[in-house]
């Protein structure tokens, strides 16, 4: 399984009394309310209990920050679910609206702006069949600033999609692509998505 793990990661959230982020703060991190420590109670102070939505006992519902406001959706997957007593499972937005951001990374940044906030080039795995790549940490170095370990039991991603058809070397899974390579850019490859994973989820 592949290990994503996190880096640029600035925490909009400090101890005490938390004020309410606003689109242009919304910096997305594994520290504060999306941490491995986190709990209901922690993401409904961060954020306001007014903006969680919490599911009616359906375990198959994530719980959701901003349901009205695709700016700063974020859906959260709970361990210990239906009493949400546990750790976040699976932290996760997409919305090509979002204001979510990975230091000068966003949600509809071309790949390229992910190449430049890193340092150099990375690695991301082949294209799946739902049109989705992601991180891939087989080649990387100490260096590397979005690499950097999002603690012991969970890991940081990107989820990358394509405006264009790739080449047909980039459409399996297992293939290794490097973040500047010209098929990429032709291929109009972009931020689609942030997620964190617990890896007991």
């Amino acid at each position: 399984m592949r290990r994503a793990v996190t880096g640029l990661l600035i925490s909009v959230f400090s101890s005490g009394a938390l004020a309410e982020p606003s689109p242009r703060t919304l910096s997305f991190s594994c520290d504060g309310a999306f941490s491995q420590e986190s709990s209901l109670a922690l993401v409904q102070k961060t954020f306001g209990k007014r903006n969680v939505r919490v599911a009616a006992g359906d375990c198959g519902d994530p719980v959701v920050l901003y349901p009205n406001d695709r700016s700063r959706r974020v859906e959260i997957e709970w361990w210990g679910c239906p009493k949400l007593d546990g750790t976040p499972g699976y932290i996760s937005t997409q919305d090509s609206r979002s204001h979510w951001h990975v230091g000068k990374i966003r949600i509809g940044s071309p790949i390229s702006v992910a190449t430049a906030e890193n340092g150099q080039p990375f690695y991301i795995t082949g294209f799946s069949k739902d049109g989705h790549a992601f991180l891939d940490d087989r080649r990387i170095s100490a260096s590397q600033k979005i690499f950097l370990p999002c603690g012991e039991q969970a890991g940081f991603d990107i989820i990358f999609g394509f405006k264009h058809r790739p080449p047909e070397r980039m459409l399996y899974e297992n293939t290794l692509i490097r973040s500047d390579d010209p098929g990429l850019l032709a291929a109009g490859v972009y931020v689609k998505g942030f997620f964190i994973r617990s890896w007991r989820f």
